[in-house]
């Protein structure tokens, strides 16, 4: 949902979620869970039903349908990324909700489980550096087989 060169942090529910969305080969993979030290303000595109605008209802559909789709991996830039990657954008820079706090990410369906995933705001030094919300909890290494890989 970024565009090459812009850093966001995605992240998934579960374990399961993040390997089918991010494994497409077996080798090894590093799993990390993660608390946050504060509630963070995330639209949910997954279950988003406040808005009685059938246009809009209409819009957010085919977004997330949009949003949803596997990214086929392989060194092409894929341009048909680009309506999501414009939305994305829209939402990370000063959009605020009803409170006036800015919006720090998107919650949207697995492509793969349905399951939530999700894009956060945060780019690598914002994630990493002291006053990050983020506390690493557990982290682990797995190296999958390509029999764990089907789905």
């Amino acid at each position: 949902m970024s565009a090459a060169g812009i850093s966001m942090l995605y992240v998934a529910s579960n374990q399961d979620t993040a390997l089918y969305e991010t494994a497409d080969r077996p080798g090894k993979f590093a799993i990390a869970e993660f608390s946050t030290t504060r509630n963070l303000i995330v639209l949910d595109l997954a279950s988003f039903q406040s808005i009685e605008d059938h246009r809009f209802r209409s819009l957010r559909g085919v977004i997330v349908e949009d949003i949803s789709k596997p990214i086929e991996r392989d060194d092409r830039v894929h341009t048909e990324y680009v309506p999501t990657q414009i939305f994305t954008e829209q939402f990370s820079y000063n959009w605020y909700d009803d409170q006036n706090r800015p919006i720090e990410g998107l919650r949207y369906p697995s492509s793969i489980t349905g399951d939530a995933s999700y894009v956060l705001f945060f780019n690598q030094p914002e994630f990493l550096l002291d006053g990050s919300p983020f506390i690493l909890e557990n982290y682990k290494e797995l190296d999958l087989s390509p029999n764990q890989l089907e789905f």
